[in-house]
């Protein structure tokens, strides 16, 4: 995260009582650079210009302990009108990839180098949309653990802005790829 996000959050007063909390650790969100292979190129290229999102910040609960996940991931991000699909809205298809992008931070979260947790892809992202989301703003992401089961993990996300108010809320299913023999 880039010291001008962090800034830029921290000036707005709803954000930065979030980034004050204690209990929470800001955190890398490696999705927003982009590798050389092109992977993460969406968020880290494409949605990363001063007209889509120009500022993010990624944070999350902290552990209860050493050996336990984390439970619930956050993310900020400045939503700029070049994400319209009305005037002034956010175009519902960049909502629902917000939201997998959302959920999937929550896993990026818990795999701290466990075997177990890479290569999750997502399978299923129901997305309600609740209210507009309008641009230019600053909305919440954030996403908690609904099942982890085997190679299968259910996580919620929600979109709020700056009131609180629920915009979107979406259900995601992730599955860990088999290995190939």
């Amino acid at each position: 995260m880039a010291s001008s996000d962090a800034a830029f959050f921290e000036a707005i007063p709803w954000c930065a009582r979030l980034l004050a909390d204690p209990n929470i650790a800001v955190t890398s969100w490696s999705s927003r650079q982009a590798k050389d292979d092109g992977e993460d190129s969406c968020f880290g290229e494409t949605l990363k210009t001063a007209r889509t999102i120009d500022k993010s910040i990624a944070f999350h609960r902290k552990r209860a302990s050493a050996t336990s996940r984390v439970e619930e991931s956050y993310m900020l991000l400045s939503l700029g009108s070049g994400l319209d699909g009305h005037a002034g809205l956010l175009h519902g298809g960049i909502v629902s990839t917000i939201m997998d992008e959302g959920t999937a931070l929550l896993l990026q979260a818990n795999v701290g180098g466990r075997q177990e947790m890479t290569s999750l892809y997502t399978v299923a992202l129901n997305v309600s949309y609740k209210k507009p989301v309008r641009t230019p703003s600053v909305v919440l992401v954030s996403a908690e653990w609904l099942e982890w089961n085997g190679r299968k993990a259910k996580i919620r996300g929600t979109i709020r802005d700056a009131t609180g108010g629920v915009l979107a809320v979406g259900d995601a299913l992730f599955v860990q790829a088999r290995e190939r023999l």
